[in-house]
């Protein structure tokens, strides 16, 4: 019977494979590093020098007679008593030990920290700041075992009192106002003179003080424009009378200052359903028909025209004078095609000098279409007076 067993082991790898957890390594040498551990305890492992190792003599070219020695009868040192024994192995490289590791992966646990209630559920603002207040009243009642009301009597009748709703408005009206700090830090609202009141809620500054109206109406509350309580606050006011985008932007700053109010009652007052029905319908007319000169086919540029003035433009006329002229826009009434002509003023004979011009570049036309300026009435007797002179 066998008093003590020690193993002996000549590479520091293969020992600190083997005083390591087998499951650690590779299957190949898990495997091993587990049958060896399971046959053997790994402090009756101990490492020997590569000189005093005789398993190697053989594999270093020793003669035959040499195996007579050491090979028989072991190392010298075991011989000696075991305290003289080697005890120290050297230092194993970890690089060559983990090699042969499994390559375990890193899984990173992130916590997301959400709200009890998600407001962006929530299209009404009465029903958020209700169940907020039942699920703040739970709270108090878990942390206090009871539910007291503001002068201290038990709330036997289990009902959220105007303390707890009010509790739950400044709650969101808080949370709401997170992304507003960065801004006042930086300086970009120092237009509203905003400051911090005794309940964290940041409020618009101003002159008001000594006015003769409510707290909450001298310092309204700020809350930012894309959030959804400032959308929920400016629909639950909307709701309460459908008023126009004006009056509901009046009515929300009464107690909050959303900034571009104006822009967010005009979206909600755009998508109220009920607005919608109740608008008023505006007549529509169909137009009537195109007259036949405007489609008349196959006739050539300015067959049928229409003319008009517009201006006047000053024009400069000599070194400290100036004039107003006129230019007179003929339109084609088939093709849309447009001829200017200039006129030095008002009267019936620059307008026929322009329809001279007119003429002479594009035709006579059949039909000439115009209001009735002066200018161009008094253009219309002359020329019929001079067609009743005519044979």
């Amino acid at each position: 019977m066998f008093e003590k067993i020690v193993y002996f082991v000549d590479s520091t790898i293969v020992l600190a494979w083997i005083r390591s957890p087998a499951r650690s390594f590779k299957a190949f040498v898990s495997t091993r590093i587990g049958e060896i551990q399971s046959n053997s305890d790994p402090a009756e492992w101990k490492h020997i020098p590569g000189e005093e190792n005789v398993a190697d003599d053989v594999s270093r070219g020793i003669p035959a007679q040499g195996l007579l020695q050491r090979w028989k009868s072991g190392p010298e040192f075991l011989k000696r008593p075991e305290e003289e024994w080697p005890q120290t192995a050297p230092t194993t490289d970890k690089r060559e030990v983990n090699l042969e590791k499994r390559k375990t992966p890193v899984i990173n646990a992130v916590t997301a920290k959400q709200e009890v209630i998600d407001y962006t559920k929530f299209s009404s603002w009465r029903k958020l700041v209700r169940v907020t207040a039942w699920i703040l009243r739970l709270g108090r009642k878990v942390h206090e075992r009871r539910v007291t009301n503001e002068n201290g009597e038990a709330n036997k009748h289990g009902t959220v009192s105007p303390d707890d709703l009010c509790k739950a408005e400044l709650y969101w009206i808080r949370h709401a106002q997170r992304e507003l700090h960065s801004k006042i830090t930086n300086g970009e609202l120092k237009q509203f003179s905003p400051f911090v009141d005794s309940e964290g809620i940041i409020r618009v500054g101003g002159r008001l003080n000594k006015a003769l109206v409510t707290y909450d109406c001298k310092h309204p509350a700020m809350l930012p424009y894309k959030h959804w309580i400032s959308l929920l606050i400016t629909r639950h006011t909307h709701q309460h009378g459908h008023s126009g985008i004006a009056a509901t932007t009046a009515k929300v700053r009464r107690k909050y200052w959303i900034l571009r109010a104006h822009n967010l009652a005009k979206k909600v007052k755009y998508e109220c359903v009920f607005c919608r029905m109740t608008e008023h319908k505006l007549e529509s007319q169909l137009m009537g028909d195109l007259p036949k000169q405007r489609v008349a086919p196959q006739t050539p540029p300015f067959y049928y025209s229409s003319c008009d003035y517009f201006g006047p433009f000053l024009v400069k006329v000599g070194r400290n004078k100036t004039t107003k002229h006129y230019a007179v826009l003929f339109t084609c009434l088939n093709t849309l095609a447009v001829h200017l002509e200039l006129a030095v003023d008002y009267s019936t004979m620059s307008f026929m000098q322009v329809l001279r011009r007119f003429f002479s570049i594009r035709g006579c036309p059949r039909f000439m279409l115009s209001d009735n300026g002066t200018q161009l009435v008094g253009a219309a007797r002359e020329l019929r007076e001079m067609l009743r002179g005519w044979t």
